[in-house]
């Protein structure tokens, strides 16, 4: 039986001593055929007869056997070659979509310290979460006494505050220029300017991203909290 890439209906039909197995009402892409013949008809394996019907696997099989006759190599080995290429790409396919999601699945850490206030509800002072740390908005409570500066202006709470956040940090091995973004509460947005003033001096290169909003009331009564998310290296 000799094997050849005679396409048919988007098939391959082999080709039996130079002969075609024909059927009536079968219609291959060879041109001189015509429908409804007898069951066998010569067939010119002329370059120009064969693979007249466009088709992927007879394109491939045209593909390896030109490669065949450039490399020298055989049918057999370049076939092996190709199956061993797409067994590693199919592996390294399911590698990266089965393990890259589970890289990242590193678990949470609750960062603490005394260096900050104590937690005054069911929350962490920061939670590290892969390389990424989430820590909780500080209010002005002095971690030595636990009070808050109640009668403080907004530039010492504010001074307080990012203190306090960055005790947190430090508990981490980060600083504050691993901040990438903060949120800013403003019981009276009246005084951004005077709490913006004392923010600038802890960012003073690539400042994080950050929103200011004005509440109606803050834990407390303080005048400002602030919450930020950083990131480790």
């Amino acid at each position: 039986m000799i094997f050849d890439g005679i396409v048919g209906l988007g098939r391959v039909r082999p080709l039996i001593n130079g002969y075609l197995p024909w059927r009536p009402g079968a219609g291959y892409g060879v041109q001189g055929h015509k429908r409804n013949m007898h069951r066998k008809k010569r067939v010119s394996l002329s370059p120009a007869k064969i693979f007249v019907v466009p088709s992927t696997l007879g394109t491939g099989i045209a593909s390896i056997r030109e490669k065949s006759r450039i490399t020298g190599l055989s049918l057999g080995k370049i076939k092996a070659m190709s199956n061993k290429v797409l067994w590693a790409v199919i592996v390294l396919a399911i590698i990266t979509a089965v393990g890259g999601p589970r890289a990242q699945e590193t678990g949470k850490k609750v960062i603490s310290t005394p260096a900050a206030p104590n937690a005054i509800g069911p929350y962490s002072q920061a939670i590290r979460a892969g390389k990424t740390l989430y820590l909780a908005g500080q209010i002005a409570i002095d971690p030595k006494t636990n009070q808050v500066l109640s009668n403080g202006t907004i530039e010492e709470q504010t001074r307080r505050v990012l203190d306090n956040l960055t005790a947190v940090l430090v508990a981490d091995g980060l600083t504050m220029d691993h901040i990438v973004s903060t949120t800013v509460f403003l019981k009276d947005l009246s005084e951004f300017e005077k709490m913006n003033a004392v923010y600038a001096t802890y960012f003073k290169n690539e400042p994080p991203a950050r929103a200011t909003v004005e509440v109606a009331r803050l834990p407390r009564d303080v005048k400002v909290e602030i919450s930020a998310i950083a990131v480790a290296p």
